[in-house]
């Protein structure tokens, strides 16, 4: 009877032990307790991790390769995001380019005109080249009397606050010659943006192998020097 009394002594005992160790809710797990190697392989899924949940914090280095990626992912990564607003590509790193062969012709010099025009750009920051090859298209510009018998074309591209200039020697006293002008800005558009290329000269002239790249960027910061 006595050792029956115990027995049924010690089994009580070790129910409500085992209640009181039974792991009911995460607040009863230490931090660290719980390892990689007490964890079954292929019992933790996607569906066990929450949205958001892993950062770029809780991924180390070079631990991601490109045959992780999808192909949609690869392309946007080497040429860009498409601008829904125009068929221009628009990601960093990918240029725009708008050509004009030749023209215009200008039979008289003095006013400005128009030489290229680059339409649709995606609201953004952008760097801006243009060039274009003017040709002095009257021999007689200059007159050798004249203290400096020279002919200049100069070229501008300005967007708002933002202007370049360019300039180059196409003629002179019963000569005509043709040079490059070259410029370059940056310029960030809030909408979609416009580029306009205009040449003057006081001589006739015309305008060939004009052209404006534009090319995407993340930020342009601009420093103001004084040397």
């Amino acid at each position: 009877m006595v050792v029956a009394l115990i027995a049924l002594i010690i089994a009580c005992a070790g129910t409500a032990t085992a209640a009181t160790v039974l792991i009911h809710s995460s607040s009863q797990i230490a931090n660290g307790v719980i390892t990689a190697q007490n964890i079954h392989a292929d019992t933790i899924t996607g569906r066990q991790i929450q949205n958001g949940s892993i950062g770029q914090n809780q991924i180390a280095n070079n631990s991601i390769n490109t045959d992780k990626l999808t192909s949609s992912a690869l392309k946007t990564l080497s040429k860009g995001a498409t601008s829904s607003s125009s068929s221009s590509t628009t990601g960093a790193g990918s240029a725009m380019e708008w050509d004009r062969e030749n023209g215009p012709s200008v039979g008289s010099g003095g006013a400005s005109t128009r030489v290229i025009t680059a339409t649709g750009l995606a609201p953004g920051v952008y760097a801006i080249f243009a060039e274009t090859n003017i040709s002095d298209t009257n021999p007689n510009s200059g007159n050798m009397l004249d203290y400096n018998p020279t002919a200049t074309a100069q070229c501008s591209i300005d967007e708002d606050s933002d202007v370049a200039f360019g300039s180059t020697v196409i003629g002179g006293s019963f000569f005509a010659g043709s040079g490059n002008v070259n410029m370059e800005i940056t310029h960030t558009f809030s909408g979609t943006g416009t580029i306009t290329m205009s040449c003057t000269s006081p001589t006739a002239w015309v305008a060939a192998g004009s052209s404006i790249i534009a090319i995407p960027l993340s930020s342009a910061a601009k420093v103001a020097v004084t040397s």
